[in-house]
């Protein structure tokens, strides 16, 4: 007995292949969020730390790290960072890890890929005239997360997210100061 067998026609073929496709562009999608969320949850348990090393030297001498001397430092100890515009930080940061090891053990990186012309790093940054909601606070963290538009707020646990308000004031703010080059640029100050 003859059986007439039908293949498939050229338009279920077609209907396949999209419906493959579409799958795979989700999967690929999928897993590029999933990286840059756990390379962001490493960044901030980084600063997370030099923060706390930051708190634990604030409450022992009354006074931030560096305070006599002032200035901009990478937090951590292979001392690799950018300032805000992604300019290479090549202050030396031996004075600032010497006086935060005391306290604890500061990270040896930040978990960033170091890119000519890209923003990377956590900063610490001392200056005696910076103001938040226009009263004196002079230490500022900043870090970059991955990705665009990325919330920084209550990120970092007894810190605050800000942004400069266009007079060197700063203010309390979600996102900082916005993206720049695929990053989202995060200010964090202690509270007043």
């Amino acid at each position: 007995m003859y059986k007439n067998t039908r293949g498939f026609t050229i338009v279920e073929l077609l209907i396949v292949i999209v419906v493959i496709a579409i799958l795979a562009a989700l999967s690929v999608i999928t897993y590029t969020n999933i990286q840059t969320r756990a390379k962001n949850a490493t960044k901030v348990s980084t600063v997370q730390q030099a923060v706390k090393l930051i708190q634990l030297y604030k409450t022992s001498g009354g006074v931030y790290p560096r305070s006599a001397a002032g200035g901009e430092f990478c937090l951590t100890t292979d001392n690799v960072c950018t300032n805000y515009a992604g300019t290479v930080n090549e202050a030396a940061n031996t004075a600032l890890m010497n006086e935060l090891k005391e306290f604890g053990t500061p990270s040896a990186q930040s978990g960033d890929t170091v890119v000519s012309g890209g923003r990377y790093g956590i900063v610490y940054n001392y200056l005696a005239s910076r103001t938040l909601s226009s009263q004196p606070n002079p230490a500022l963290v900043m870090f970059f997360l991955d990705g665009t538009n990325q919330m920084c707020a209550s990120l970092i646990g007894g810190m605050v997210s800000v942004t400069d308000d266009g007079t060197g004031n700063f203010v309390p703010g979600n996102r900082s100061s916005g993206d720049t080059g695929g990053k989202t640029r995060c200010y964090m100050m202690f509270p007043n």
